[in-house]
């Protein structure tokens, strides 16, 4: 298994303002200041994208302990700075990092993914037929 983690600088996500409400798309203010974002955002640059890859001979800003966003399916722009960042070392939290500056690319995916879920569990779908016909075991 391997764990991936994201981070962004700014931009925007689709998440709900409660569990089981509605979800649309919210801004994401920029990075607090000592965030793994901004260590991140400063270093790359501005639009920047990467992947890193960690392999326990990372410098310095991997194994540092900072703060790093955690938006999840709730998120409250309004509260970011206090409520959306949790105490992370890199390289010992994540196998590898994608980053992306700014996020406004899983805005219309997201639409897509939903339209092909609907028609798949319309036409039936693998986990209704799976019930329906579990395998047998010999």
């Amino acid at each position: 298994m391997v764990l991936v983690g994201f981070g962004t600088h700014s931009g925007r996500v689709l998440a709900a303002s409660r569990w089981g409400g509605a979800v649309h798309a919210m801004s994401v203010p920029a990075a607090r200041k000592v965030s793994v974002e901004r260590v991140l955002h400063n270093a790359l640059g501005e639009g920047r994208t990467a992947l890193f890859v960690f392999d326990g001979a990372e410098g310095d800003w991997a194994a540092t302990l900072l703060g790093h966003r955690a938006i999840g399916v709730v998120y409250h722009p309004q509260m970011d700075r206090w409520r959306s960042y949790v105490p992370t070392v890199l390289n010992r939290r994540y196998d590898s990092f994608l980053w992306i500056d700014e996020n406004n690319g899983a805005l219309a995916p997201g639409r897509t993914v939903t339209a092909r879920c609907r028609a798949w569990a319309r036409d039936g779908g693998l986990a209704q037929r799976h019930l329906a016909d579990p395998p047998r075991r010999g």
